[in-house]
């Protein structure tokens, strides 16, 4: 399966003597969306965490209610530590690619 990637890559790469362009070009924009995303998540999760925590206090007097608050408050976080590992996963599936050491022979 890899090999058919890497392949399709190279032929999109044609034009150039190695591959280095290519992966430098895709390892910015890759970068510049995941930041993009994580600008983002993190101005969206701060928001709805700052809202849990406001309902949590406007409903200090009923725990059942709070509870559930309490509960939900968990979500930003979580959608904070996947963003993280997708940037860690594309990360390391671009350094497998750089470590490949494809050239094209023209």
């Amino acid at each position: 399966m890899w090999s058919l990637i890497l392949s399709k890559i190279a032929i999109l790469a044609d034009n150039a003597p190695e591959m280095n362009g290519v992966i430098d070009t895709v390892t910015i924009w890759v970068n510049a969306a995941l930041g993009i995303l994580v600008v983002l998540e993190v101005i969206f999760a701060t928001v709805k965490a700052i809202w849990i925590w406001w309902s949590v206090i406007r409903n200090s007097d009923e725990p059942d209610t709070r509870a559930i608050y309490l509960s939900a408050l968990k979500w930003p976080i979580i959608a904070i530590i996947g963003t993280l590992i997708v940037i860690g996963l594309s990360n390391v599936v671009i350094q497998i690619v750089k470590a490949s050491g494809l050239t094209i022979n023209t």
